[in-house]
């Protein structure tokens, strides 16, 4: 769709960005500080019945489909800081291991999991792009995979396994090792 429609990238990260900012400050409890402008809204579509599913549900769906417009977003200019702006503004809430908000509709440990998985799998995608201006989200999102990797329960395996090949895609990026020099010590202080 982003390939033959005329603005489908567009609107669909834009709604995604938009959509993820607005459904964890909402779970964080904290006011959507609407960075995106206006024209890239939620369009009047608060009774959407998409946007009245489990905050963390709206969290991963979005989160999964900037993973699948993966191929064309960081082609876009005028996306990337929307994109970028969105992860780096709730990166806490993302990598966090304590589950969102309680919902008596879905297994909320579960959902917390997939959320993480997702964005470990968006981040193998992202890697050599993400977080150029956002040094400390990117420090958080390079601990998160590491420590993911010493995931002990079963029900959080997913993560690890994902973390394990979003890290061989990090560290056998030439262009991409060198921005993990300043937090070697902690990763090793992680890995130990």
């Amino acid at each position: 769709m982003c390939d033959n429609v005329d603005g489908a990238a567009t609107c669909v990260s834009t709604f995604a960005c938009n959509a993820l900012n607005a459904a964890l400050k909402k779970a964080a409890g904290k006011p959507d500080t609407g960075f995106l402008k206006p024209e890239y809204g939620l369009w009047k579509m608060e009774n959407d019945p998409f946007l009245n599913r489990p905050l963390v549900i709206i969290g991963e769906t979005c989160i999964l489909a900037l993973t699948v417009i993966s191929y064309i977003l960081p082609k876009k200019d005028h996306l990337v800081p929307i994109f970028q702006e969105a992860l780096a503004e709730n990166i806490d809430m993302i990598i966090q291991r304590e589950q969102l908000l309680p919902d008596s509709t879905v297994d909320m440990v579960a959902a917390n999991v997939i959320l993480r998985a997702r964005f470990s799998l968006m981040l193998g995608y992202y890697a050599d792009m993400l977080f150029q201006q956002h040094a400390d989200a990117f420090n958080k999102t390079m601990k998160f995979l590491f420590e993911s990797v010493g995931y002990e329960l079963q029900h959080e395996s997913v993560v690890t396994l994902q973390s394990i090949d979003t890290l061989c895609t990090i560290v056998s990026d030439a262009d991409l090792a060198p921005r993990l020099d300043p937090i070697l010590g902690e990763i090793i202080a992680i890995l130990n």
